[in-house]
């Protein structure tokens, strides 16, 4: 990579280190945000918005967790904080003009995701970083300006399927993957969300979210 994506290749060679040589927990690709000691996990393929999403609810009152990898326990069944820098991409990254400008990286233009911008996660998250929460509900996100919002519920079966290709390390783990995998899907209900535009996600996140109580 050129000099000027530097920062982003740091990113890349942090995850690869993570992916490789994590062995106390599951990993997950996924985003995690927490309320009231629970946790909300997001995951989906590329391009999805969970980074974005998960940004947003950090800046609306949620503690962010995490962008990139989920951290399950694999013992007690806890969402672990992994608070690293977020990655924000094109259209995204206006989103958030509103914030301390100090926590803005600078722009890396031409990468092969387009243009980025890393953002640090606010005091709360950072602060916050060796608190667990406890898993209460799964989302796989997918953004397309073409659909309308829509949830639906996703059975247990599907969940898994998608929750092994989303992690990293689940068949090294074994057993112990397994366990702690199926563990967190009879834990949590499911749901998957389509969304055209970021206020329709947000709205169904704290619909669904309200939902729980």
């Amino acid at each position: 990579m050129s000099l000027a994506h530097g920062l982003l290749a740091a990113e890349m060679g942090m995850n690869l280190q993570m992916a490789l040589g994590q062995k106390r927990f599951l990993l997950l690709h996924a985003a995690t945000v927490e309320r009231d000691g629970r946790a909300l996990l997001m995951t989906g393929e590329s391009g999805a918005g969970k980074s974005t999403l998960a940004a947003l609810l950090g800046e609306r009152g949620w503690r962010l967790m995490g962008d990139e990898f989920a951290l399950l326990d694999l013992e007690g069944g806890l969402l672990h904080p992994f608070p690293r820098l977020i990655s924000l991409k094109n259209q995204a990254i206006a989103l958030f003009d509103h914030v301390e400008p100090e926590r803005l990286g600078p722009l890396l233009r031409g990468t092969p995701k387009g243009t980025i911008r890393h953002l640090r996660p606010n005091k709360q998250a950072v602060e916050a970083m060796t608190e667990p929460a406890r898993p209460a509900l799964i989302l796989f996100p997918r953004y397309g300006r073409k659909l309308e919002p829509a949830v639906r519920p996703v059975g247990a079966a599907e969940v898994f399927v998608r929750l092994t290709q989303a992690s990293t390390n689940y068949v090294a783990l074994g057993e112990r993957g397994f366990a702690s995998l199926t563990g967190l899907i009879g834990a949590c209900p499911a749901r998957a969300v389509d969304y055209p535009d970021t206020d329709s996600a947000l709205a169904l996140v704290e619909e669904l979210w309200s939902a729980l109580r």
